[in-house]
């Protein structure tokens, strides 16, 4: 019995093999160029707040993957002595080539976690928020060769801080455009 499975499961390869070596063009691969990708890029959005961007992404299959970012803001209202803002995200991403181009488009769609500590300049008064919320955004890349990867980005946070007493934080973190590079590794 074992002898006629071991012949069934090499007759299976050897027939496999004589198709697709037989077929007028190469098969198309279910993975993507590279595994995984470590990107940087920086930020600003509606309030003059700079965001750099820290992210890693592996690449499932066709397209598909999962990206995991960090995000720091960097601010300077007046209302404020200081401000900490760290973002921690986690996308389903899809990356879609542009036909003959060394361009393509890459929507993603996830979660990110936001930690925010603000002091209110002159009271020293402390206000800290955490929210979780459905985020989502696209990203524009150019390749240009094989290990770099130029992109314009645009991400939603959605609104994480609300009116905080009087300041006015309605905008804050909540639209990004942004450019950076990815390095396949």
């Amino acid at each position: 019995m074992k002898y006629f499975i071991l012949s069934a499961i090499t007759s299976s390869i050897i027939l496999a093999d004589s198709l697709v070596s037989n077929l007028p063009s190469a098969p198309v691969s279910l993975l993507d160029d590279s595994i995984s990708t470590l990107g940087f890029s920086f930020s600003k959005d509606k309030s003059s707040s700079k965001n750099l961007t820290v992210f890693y992404q592996y690449s499932l299959l066709m397209g598909a993957g999962l990206r995991f970012e960090y995000s720091k803001n960097f601010n300077n209202f007046k209302e404020l002595s200081s401000t900490d803002i760290n973002k921690y995200g986690i996308y389903a991403l899809y990356k879609i080539p542009i036909l003959e181009t060394n361009f393509s488009i890459t929507p993603k769609a996830g979660l990110v976690k936001t930690k925010s500590s603000f002091t209110v300049a002159e009271t020293y008064k402390k206000i800290t928020d955490k929210k979780t919320n459905f985020t989502y955004g696209v990203d524009l890349n150019y390749k240009i060769n094989d290990a770099l990867t130029l992109f314009l980005n645009y991400t939603d946070y959605g609104k994480n801080i609300r009116d905080i007493e009087d300041l006015k934080l309605r905008n804050l973190d909540a639209k990004n455009l942004g450019a950076g590079i990815k390095l396949d590794l």
